[in-house]
């Protein structure tokens, strides 16, 4: 059950989100860099219901993992013509509605003094340059200058503040495993040019519509893994793109910034199991008065922490560290330990 979103160059595991409701996974839009915090810009959160390595034994940062997900939200960014003050003006979950769009949102991760507001649970779209009301006082409105709208698409990197609970040392994070594919407008032929300077162009194309923050793949002759790229900035007519180095993580990508010209795409994560993203699983047959679950096998994934492993490595876990009483460890396999 829940969404998956495939993982890799994991550090730390994830809090399951059905006992503890403050400590959601947050969502950034560049490649991580730091085992204790997020990397770039928030864009979004989701509560976590399970995470297991996805089809291998453990091996390294290259180990792909599935992290299942409930009650995933991106987030809309409204830059405002001017600041609004967190606690007096504007606070979490202060209702946001766009007077000539008729747009609404709810601000999340709100704090100080800024002209920046995050938004979830948008309903409608917000235009550029139109007024907005919070809570629908007419004393405490602003008009968008800039509007940002983020997706899936743009989750590149997860993070999640575990160290400050009990029995966790150390945060989650984790980048998500990029799907390659040839970004709209271009070919699988066409060359990226890229210049000393990170400043990149293709013949007769544009840029247009790629969205900073996406990450350019590319293979350079003679290298095992592919160059990761991230776009910093796009040119104001589209014909070229800076591309920045990210760094590199043993043997997924090469993080350095190579000149020469190179077929490339773009990195993309992807969302699976959406079918099954319900905390419910629906029985087959409507007409049903009672269940009864006497003689049932049910499998349950149980997170155990503050253990530590012996003086030879080997880390012992027993039934009662499960909290369960009832019960029995299943026959070890690779993605259920």
């Amino acid at each position: 059950m829940g969404t998956i979103l495939r993982v890799n160059n994991v550090f730390g595991a994830p809090v399951p989100n059905i006992n503890y409701d403050t400590k959601v996974v947050e969502f950034y839009n560049q490649r991580t860099n730091s085992n204790t915090a997020g990397t770039g810009e928030l864009i979004g959160e989701a509560r976590v219901y399970s995470f297991s390595v996805s089809d291998a034994s453990y091996s390294g940062d290259t180990s792909e993992w599935d992290l299942h997900l409930f009650d995933m939200q991106t987030f809309t960014r409204l830059e405002l013509n001017d600041t609004v003050t967190y606690g007096t003006e504007i606070t979490d979950a202060a209702y946001v509605r766009g007077v000539s769009s008729g747009a609404t949102g709810y601000s999340v991760h709100t704090a100080g003094t800024t002209n920046n507001i995050n938004l979830s649970q948008v309903t409608g779209t917000f235009i550029k340059g139109e007024q907005i009301i919070i809570n629908e006082d007419p004393e405490i409105s602003r008009s968008i200058t800039i509007v940002r709208t983020f997706g899936i698409q743009d989750i590149k990197s997860v993070y999640q503040d575990t160290s400050t609970l009990s029995g966790y040392v150390v945060d989650f994070v984790a980048d998500t495993v990029l799907q390659r594919k040839i970004p709209t407008g271009f070919s699988i032929t066409d060359e990226l040019n890229i210049g000393v300077t990170g400043i990149a162009t293709v013949a007769g194309k544009s840029f247009a519509g790629i969205k900073t923050d996406t990450i350019i793949a590319y293979q350079v002759a003679g290298k095992q893994h592919p160059h990761f790229n991230r776009i910093e900035s796009v040119s104001s007519d589209g014909l070229s793109i800076t591309l920045q180095n990210i760094t590199t993580v043993s043997s997924v990508n090469h993080g350095g910034v190579e000149d020469g010209s190179f077929t490339f795409d773009v990195g993309v994560p992807k969302i699976t199991n959406s079918d099954k993203a319900q905390l419910y699983a629906p029985l087959n047959s409507k007409n049903i008065s009672d269940v009864s679950l006497a003689g049932s096998d049910l499998t349950v994934i149980r997170q155990v922490t503050g253990k530590t492993t012996s003086a030879t490595g080997t880390l012992t876990i027993t039934l009662a560290d499960t909290g369960i009483s009832d019960a029995y460890l299943k026959i070890y396999a690779t993605d259920g330990y």
